[in-house]
């Protein structure tokens, strides 16, 4: 106590001293509680921001999750509907497909049903035409020929020809071959006659009978062109240019010459000609891009007629022909049409259209052609030494001339047509010969007339061959050229045909 005691009470500065420090560690001491309140709080703001930036982070994240699943849903969900359409897109392929043939399987059962009634009319009119051919054997031709038309069955067939052969005008009708006819020849007395097709080859026949000749069998070999000489004896060319003689009613060889006899004409022809005595023939020879005409007895070549290309050649000639003597040569087709004049040496051109078929008469004086110009056939006739024409005939037909023939004495000029015709003309008397008549029922390939002119033959691209006798026709041209619908009425669509119970040809 008497320590204590002995210690001196603080001075005055001494207790302001003392306050101002402990004022000073107070104001220490708050600072630092303030600094760590702000720190705490700061801690907590700071921890509450990352808290709330986690649970952003993790929205975010979440989202982003969903969404991917969500665009994976749309995408499986647009692959589903994808595959779908695809398969509507099969199944509506499959029906137009399905659809398409129903249609095209109903085409093909009308088209069906069509053929059935036309081969079913066909065969009715057949059988009308074969009641008729005694009583009205121009009546019935006429059926059969429309029978011919509306179908080619063995009935209409087997009517048409029945009918040609009981026609007074027609001597007959024989089918001579199941192919086009492409040569007939009469010999110089007109009793035998040849036919020539471009598969079986060539035929003999006996004109009165109609009945083929038995022949030699060495003369079956392919025969590319016939001719008669005046001899009567029948000269022909085959393959290679092979060059023989015949006797035309035995069809015994006379003469066989070797192939070598002719080894210059011996490479391949497309069309051959003789002369009227064999001794001269001209050949077309587009692999060797010429025309040569040949001497038969030796094989020499007398011409030889340069075409250019060879492509070329067989786009432009198509048939040649000869004079009778040999000394004048034509070449056409297209727009081709050439005559050799073998007094001048001269080739003329004197066509200016497309040649539909030509013809050079027996004697060389007169050429003839056909053109087709504004649908309207045109026959031509120029005389050779004169180099003019002649004059030009229209038929007054909308279809082209097939074929062209001069007869014998080089004046008549007979013509056949597309459809079936055939026509003779005078063109020395400017007048009519043969009215324009049709008995085919396809195109007139080949014509041939005998030596005094009063027999004609006609032989069609079926292979029919036909006799006329020139001084009968006027009557049957005049029913053959009558329209056939006029002589017969209308049940309807399905049934067109019916021949009238009086038909009146008058």
């Amino acid at each position: 106590a008497q320590g204590l005691e002995k210690t001196p009470p603080p001075t005055a500065l001494q207790m302001e001293y003392i306050s101002a420090s402990r004022l000073a560690a107070t104001r220490r001491q708050r600072l630092i509680q303030s600094s760590m309140l702000v720190a705490l709080v700061g801690t907590i703001v700071f921890s509450v921001l990352l808290a709330l930036a986690a649970t952003d982070a993790n929205e975010q994240r979440t989202f982003a999750v969903t969404s991917q699943a969500l665009a994976e849903a749309n995408e499986a969900t647009a692959i589903s509907n994808a595959q779908t359409a695809t398969v509507a897109q099969g199944v509506a392929e499959q029906n137009a497909a399905t659809a398409t043939v129903a249609q095209g399987e109903a085409f093909i059962q009308r088209d069906r049903a069509d053929e059935q009634a036309q081969l079913a009319l066909s065969r009715q009119l057949a059988a009308q035409a074969s009641t008729l051919f005694t009583d009205a054997p121009e009546e019935a031709l006429l059926i059969a020929l429309e029978a011919f038309r509306i179908a080619d069955t063995e009935e209409a067939r087997r009517s048409l020809i029945e009918g040609l052969q009981t026609a007074p005008q027609i001597r007959y009708a024989i089918q001579a071959y199941p192919n086009p006819i492409q040569q007939l020849h009469f010999s110089p007395d007109s009793r035998t006659m040849a036919t020539i097709d471009n598969e079986d080859g060539l035929l003999l026949w006996d004109v009165e009978t109609a009945q083929q000749l038995n022949l030699s069998p060495d003369i079956w070999w392919s025969v590319n062109t016939a001719q008669f000489d005046d001899t009567g004896n029948l000269v022909t060319v085959g393959a290679l240019s092979r060059f023989a003689t015949w006797d035309s009613r035995t069809g015994a060889p006379i003469s066989l010459p070797a192939l070598t006899d002719l080894s210059n004409t011996s490479e391949a022809s497309l069309s051959t000609a003789l002369s009227r005595d064999g001794r001269r023939m001209a050949t077309f020879q587009p692999f060797l891009s010429r025309v040569a005409l040949t001497d038969t007895s030796n094989g020499d070549i007398i011409v030889s007629i340069d075409i250019g290309d060879a492509m070329e050649a067989f786009s432009e000639i198509s048939e040649i022909a000869l004079s009778d003597r040999g000394d004048r040569l034509l070449m056409y087709g297209g727009s081709t049409l050439s005559l050799w004049d073998e007094s001048t040496g001269a080739i003329y051109e004197p066509a200016d259209e497309f040649v539909y078929t030509a013809a050079l008469s027996p004697n060389g004086q007169l050429l003839a052609w056909a053109e087709f110009i504004n649908q309207r056939a045109i026959i031509r006739v120029w005389a050779v030494e004169k180099q003019s024409m002649l004059t030009s005939i229209e038929p007054g037909i909308d279809f082209p001339i097939r074929t062209l023939q001069f007869d014998e004495a080089s004046h008549v000029l007979y013509y056949g047509t597309t459809e079936g015709s055939v026509g003779g003309y005078d063109v020395l008397a400017q007048e009519v010969v043969l009215p324009l008549t049709r008995a085919h029922t396809t195109s007139i390939e080949a014509l041939a007339i005998n030596a005094t002119g009063d027999l004609l033959l006609s032989g069609d691209e079926t292979g029919v061959v036909i006799l006329w006798d020139i001084n009968q026709t006027d009557r049957l041209a005049r029913h053959l050229t009558t329209d056939f619908s006029r002589h017969v009425r209308y049940l309807g669509e399905d049934q067109r045909y019916l021949l009238a119970a009086n038909v009146d040809l008058a």
